[in-house]
């Protein structure tokens, strides 16, 4: 379970890392990320679930969820903190909502996409809370 909690619109998305069709990908992600995905040969399964995540992260904050197609908008990661969202359909940058990826362990894939924020608005590093701990404080 992930929680997070901003002034405006807020998406996250988190999946377990695990073997995909990379027939999956082709047909959901645009041109650029699909090719980003099969350079990323020693890490493609990784790649593929930053991608996806983003992807959900933002379409989750903007309100649409998957009524809005995946390949209608690039999510081009250079690391954690520097992820570029761009309008396919205009070809211009998305500006108004910034994502951040957060790393768990090696199973897990973490995004968050934010309206109106910047990065430093983000907590660097994730607050890992037991179900005990959360049980315990009810």
């Amino acid at each position: 379970m992930v929680c997070a909690v901003h002034d405006e619109e807020v998406g996250v998305d988190i999946e377990k890392v695990r073997p995909f069709d990379l027939q999956l990908a082709m047909g959901l992600f645009t041109e650029e990320e699909y090719r980003d995905l099969l350079n990323a040969k020693e890490d493609r399964i990784h790649a593929f679930y930053d991608i996806w995540t983003l992807k959900e992260s933002y379409i989750k904050a903007i309100g649409k969820g998957l009524s809005c197609p995946l390949n209608f908008f690039n999510v081009k990661k250079h690391n954690l903190d520097s992820i570029l969202l761009t309008d396919v359909l205009i070809g211009k940058p998305i500006t108004d909502y910034i994502c951040k990826q957060y790393m768990i362990d090696s199973e897990y894939s973490l995004s968050v996409c934010a309206h109106q924020a910047n990065i430093n608005q983000f907590n660097q590093y994730l607050n890992l809370v037991s179900f005990k701990e959360i049980c315990s404080a009810l």
